[in-house]
This record gives structure tokens, sequence and C-alpha cells, in this order.
């Protein structure tokens, strides 16, 4: 989790939206664009 949370601040400094998703379902990242399950997004600034 470090390392996703270290990515997601370079991103930050980029200005690039970023989302931490847990790819524990099949359908988690179609699920996280529809609002569903659980994700945690970094907006740009």
């Amino acid at each position: 989790m470090n390392s996703k949370l270290e990515a997601a601040m370079i991103c930050q400094k980029e200005n690039i939206e970023t989302w931490i998703v847990g790819g524990g379902r099949n359908d988690f990242l179609t699920n996280a664009f529809a609002g569903e399950g659980k994700c945690t997004k970094f907006l740009a600034v």
C-alpha cells in the first residue's frame, strides 16, 4: 500500500487524477467507474 500512496503523490505533483482500486474481483474496474465498490480517488488539482 505504501508504494501505491507514493505513486499517487507523484501523480498529484503532475496534476494526474489517480484511483486506487482493489483488484480482488473480476469487475473491479467497471464497478469503480460506475461508483460501485470501494476505491480511493486522488483528484487532479
